[in-house]
Parts: structure tokens; sequence; C-alpha cells
């Protein structure tokens, strides 16, 4: 179940792109703003997200995401949110910018246990604090006169926190444990005018975890 959960929060941390920069998966250029709606493909679940990215006049852009997954066999959704600041530095042949964020994950479950024939109800809540620190590169390729390629990669350290909290019966329990993971988001993406569309895989360092792809739709919105 941890892997599981964890994997879902790693999809949905890629989910919500760390900045509205190239550099991190947003083919946007100062003054403008994105909104795109993401599926991730964890094992055993998916992932729905929906983000709004502003690059500033100037190196520093932010974005912000809220989204729900779900999990094979259970009913109950796992919520969260996420925002970021990115800071791209300037004057070199592509792009580059040291990112930041804080994304918060909230998994509540309830299930009907039987206990010698009586039946109780069991409640268990796990929630995660995650904090990325990342390095994002791209580059984008111009595709016609109205359209661009672009690649990116973001390797990044995340610390997490998790804690879990059960009761059944009257009785109740909970814990908490801090890890630290290493993960990177890849991908490419298609801008046209002002749509794009694109697709990435995050891979991390945490024991069995497979590689989560993503696909998303967005759209460009100010300045061009």
């Amino acid at each position: 179940m941890r892997k599981l959960y964890l994997s879902v929060v790693a999809a949905a941390l890629t989910a919500a792109p760390v900045s509205a920069q190239v550099c991190t998966g947003f083919p946007t250029v100062d003054g403008q703003k994105a909104i795109t709606a993401n599926v991730g493909f964890p094992d055993g679940g998916k992932t729905y997200t929906l983000a709004g990215s502003v690059d500033l006049i100037g190196p520093f852009s932010i974005n912000g995401g809220l989204g729900l997954s779900t999990i094979d066999g259970i009913d109950d959704k796992m919520y969260h949110a996420g925002a970021n600041v990115a800071y791209e530095l300037k004057g070199l042949g592509f792009s580059a910018c040291p990112v930041v964020g804080l994304s918060y994950s909230r998994f509540k479950v309830e299930e009907e246990i039987n206990d010698g024939g009586e039946t109780i109800v069991g409640e268990a809540t796990t929630s995660s604090f995650d904090v990325p620190l990342g390095f994002g590169i791209g580059q984008t390729f111009a595709a016609g006169s109205s359209a661009q390629f672009g690649l990116f990669a973001v390797p990044q350290v995340v610390i997490s926190r998790t804690s879990a909290e059960f009761s059944a019966g009257g009785a109740s329990f909970d814990a908490s444990d801090t890890e630290t993971y290493f993960g990177a988001d890849i991908g490419a993406l298609f801008q046209t005018g002002a749509f794009f569309a694109g697709g990435s895989v995050f891979v991390s360092s945490l024991e069995d975890s497979d590689p989560v792809f993503s696909v998303n739709l967005g759209m460009l919105i100010g300045r061009r």
C-alpha cells in the first residue's frame, strides 16, 4: 500500500509541472499564462490534474494545481494540491531554472469490519507533504511558422513526510515517516498557436517504483 501511495503521489507531482517555462514543460514566454489538463498512469491507478501557470515578466514563474487520484478496486479518492516557483537563468543557449515546490496529498478510506459477528467501521487516513527541489533544463526547436517542439528534463530531490492514522472499534494508532528520494521528470511537447500537448515520464529512486507516464493538453493565454 505504501508503494502504491508513493507512486500516486509521484504522479501527482509530475501532473503539476514545477514552472511555467519550457525548462519544466510549458512553452510560455514572459507575461504569458497557461492552463493544462493532465492524466497520469501510476501502477494501480490514475491521476487527474488541472494546473494554472504564470510566467512573470522577468525570471520568475509560478504555478499551482489541484487534482485527484483513483486506485484500482477502491472507491475512495486521493486529493492533492501543489504550488511551485522557478527562477529562469538568462543568457544561456537553452532554458534552465532551479525550482522549489510544496505539495500535499490526502487519502481517506472507510471499511466495514466483521469482528466476531459485530460490524465495526474502520477508518484509515494517509497524508503526505512533499518538497521537491529541482533543476529543470529544456530546449525548443522550430517546427514551422507558428509551431515548435520542445524537450525538457527536471531532476529533483524530494523530501517527503508521510503520516497515517487508523481507528476502529474505539481503538486507534498513528505513525509517520520522513524520507528523501531522487526523481526526474522527462518529457516532450508540441505547440502550435495557443495550444500545446505533450507527454512525460517520472522515474524515482523509491524502492520497487515503476515509471509513471503522463499526457497533457494545454492552452496559452496572453502575449505571443
